[in-house]
C-alpha cells in the first residue's frame, strides 16, 4: 500500500534523496549525486547531534547509507547506487526499508535473538511497520 508522509521530515530527506538519485542515475547529472551526498551527509550530522550516539538505529541507517552513496562514486562500485535507488524508493513509496532490515540481520545488538533462517524470513518479509523493523525482530516484541 502507498504511504506518502508528507509532514514527516524523515521522510521528505529521504523522497528528497529518492529524486537527486534518480536524476543522477536516469538523468545523468552527476551534480545531482554530490547534492545527494551532501544531504546526507547533513542529516546524518544532524541524526547524530540530536541522538549523541552512532549506534542508534536511526543514526546507523543513515551513516551506512551514506558511505554507501560515497562508495558508489568508485566506478566498480556504482551498481551500488542503482540498488540504493530501488531501496530508497520502497522506503519512499511504501516504507519499506531494506537497509533497514539488512542492519537487523548484520548487527548483532540490533536484534534480540541469536541469527536463524526464521529470523531471515520474518525480518525480510514483515510488513511495513510504523517505527522501527528492529521493534518487530522477535517472537515477542
Amino acid at each position: 500500500m502507498l504511504k506518502l508522509r508528507w509532514r514527516d521530515h524523515d521522510w521528505r530527506h529521504w523522497a528528497l534523496t529518492d529524486l537527486l538519485l534518480a536524476w543522477a542515475l536516469l538523468g545523468g547529472e552527476p551534480r545531482a549525486l554530490w547534492l545527494a551526498i551532501a544531504l546526507n551527509l547533513f542529516e546524518t550530522a544532524r541524526c547524530l547531534w540530536q541522538t549523541r550516539d552512532p549506534w542508534v538505529f536511526p543514526a546507523q541507517v543513515r551513516w551506512h547509507y551514506t558511505l554507501m552513496l560515497i562508495a558508489g562514486l568508485w566506478p566498480p562500485l556504482q551498481w551500488i547506487l542503482w540498488v540504493q535507488l530501488l531501496g530508497t524508493t520502497a522506503m519512499v513509496l511504501f516504507n519499506y526499508c531494506p537497509l533497514a532490515r539488512l542492519l537487523v540481520l548484520l548487527y548483532p545488538f540490533n536484534r534480540s535473538e541469536p541469527f536463524s533462517a526464521a529470523l531471515v524470513r520474518r525480518v525480510i518479509f514483515t510488513p511495513p511497520v510504523k517505527g522501527s523493523i528492529r521493534q518487530t525482530d522477535t517472537k515477542n516484541p
